[in-house]
This record gives structure tokens, C-alpha cells and sequence, in this order.
């Protein structure tokens, strides 16, 4: 039995939906850094406290990407987001 190649990789796309998130948080909030170092420092704490939400398969990626639409997924990728970047204006990491 051949296995056929998938063109897809693995994908996390509750990242995905956190980077698009932060994308918006970082708009509205002027008092919070941009800096590379500091949205990557806020993407990791807040994804710790995430639940991952992998595919490697087209079907996959359509079905997580319906479940994202929920609000409650959401308001619970903004409100991790949003205590993480507390966490890094209190204690940033990059060097002015």
C-alpha cells in the first residue's frame, strides 16, 4: 500500500490565531512595545496557556479554522494575549 504525500505541514493554528489577535491588541494599545523580542515574548506566554490546535491536513485546517469563528475561542486567545503583554510591560526584555 503506497502512502501519498501530503503537501501540508504540521500547524498550530491556534498561533495563527494568536498572531492575528495580537496584530489587532498592538493597534489599539500605543503603551505597549512592538519590538520583535517583546511580540515574541508575548506570543509564548500566552500560547503556554492555550490549548494547541494542530492539523497537517487541508479538512483539518477548514475545520479548525470553523471552530476559531466561535467567540468564546476568541475572547479566550485576547484575554491570555492581553495578561501577557501586562506581563512584558512590567518586565521587557529587549534592550532600548
Amino acid at each position: 500500500m503506497e502512502k501519498r504525500k501530503s503537501n501540508r505541514k504540521l500547524v498550530n493554528y491556534m498561533e495563527e490565531l494568536a498572531a492575528q489577535e495580537l496584530e489587532h491588541l498592538l493597534k489599539r494599545s500605543p503603551y505597549v512595545c512592538g519590538c520583535p523580542d517583546c511580540r515574541e515574548d508575548i506570543m509564548a506566554i500566552a500560547l503556554n496557556h492555550l490549548p494547541a490546535k494542530y492539523s497537517r491536513t487541508e479538512a483539518g485546517a477548514v475545520y479548525l479554522k470553523l471552530q476559531g469563528l466561535d467567540g468564546q475561542i476568541r475572547a479566550d486567545i485576547a484575554a491570555e494575549l492581553e495578561k501577557a503583554i501586562e506581563k512584558v510591560k512590567r518586565n521587557p526584555r529587549h534592550h532600548d
